[in-house]
């Protein structure tokens, strides 16, 4: 869903490239295959990356009642299960 512009935690995307790292079984510095926090950080300002804080609570249901809002996460919904159906 990180494509529908639900982020990744730290620790999911560390996992990610865990596994990349694995599946192509490269040669890395990392302990256990995992990148630690000094590599996120060297990653992020590299590609001028920032990590994003949620919105207050408050907002954030006043935002969910938008019918538009509930329109666009069911059409996200629906090409996430089409999607899921042809793999």
């Amino acid at each position: 869903m990180e494509k529908n512009g639900f982020g990744l935690t730290r620790t999911e995307f560390l996992d990610i490239v865990k596994g990349y790292v694995k599946q192509n079984d490269l040669k890395t510095h990392f302990n256990d295959g995992t990148p630690g926090k000094d590599w996120f950080s060297s990653f992020k300002k590299r590609y001028n990356l920032s990590i994003k804080k949620p919105l207050a609570v408050e907002v954030a249901p006043k935002k969910a009642a938008d019918p538009f809002v509930i329109q666009e996460f069911y059409d996200i919904l629906d090409r996430v299960i089409a999607d899921l159906g042809q793999a």
